[in-house]
């Protein structure tokens, strides 16, 4: 019972700090908030690339703490990764006692406990650098910017350093199945 209470009391906090700092002006958690279809137009990309409202639009929050580490969103927070930086609107940077509690939020209201490590969840590294490197050059580098490289057209995140940002077991359920986390991605 103890562990629910804490669960409903992370969430409800979240949502409240969510809400004090306007976040839900732009992000989406659980179809609350969102930029609304007449703002759509004002979220445009450098030079008009096109990424699709998944690049163009801010991310959904919604299941954010199993996804992003609680570093990754600290810097994002505080405004330390551009991740983004084909998008010419911005995050705000809010300052740091508005926002220092909310990566242990997401993480709680969305509860991850304990996340497995990178070697748990993709085995050997060793083993698989060959096989990545080789799924890299014939799928992922066809969208995605790699040590900010890209080739024309369409960009999406870089992924130098993913395992930095995204948990490892969101992202390996994410290769298995895009779609299931995350709802009409173009990710293949």
């Amino acid at each position: 019972a103890s562990a629910v209470r804490n669960k409903l009391n992370s969430r409800d906090e979240l949502q409240a700090r969510l809400l004090q700092s306007n976040c839900f002006a732009c992000h989406d958690r659980d179809k609350l908030g969102g930029i609304g279809r007449f703002r759509r137009p004002y979220f445009e990309t450098v030079a008009n690339v096109d990424i699709g409202d998944e690049g163009r639009l801010p991310p959904a929050l919604t299941g954010i703490g199993k996804k992003l580490t609680v570093a990754s969103m600290k810097s994002v927070l505080a405004g330390k990764t551009a991740i983004r930086p084909h998008m010419h609107i911005r995050m705000p940077v809010f300052p740091t006692a508005a926002t220092k509690e909310l990566p242990e939020l997401f993480a709680a209201a969305d509860s991850i406990g304990s996340q497995p490590t990178e070697a748990a969840v993709f085995g050997n590294f060793k083993s698989l650098a060959t096989e990545g490197r080789a799924l890299m050059d014939a799928g992922c580098v066809q969208c995605h910017t790699f040590k900010g490289e890209t080739l024309p057209g369409t960009v999406g995140v870089d992924l130098a350093g993913v395992t930095d940002r995204v948990n490892p077991k969101w992202f390996y359920d994410f290769l298995h199945n895009p779609s299931l986390l995350k709802e009409r991605t173009r990710m293949p």
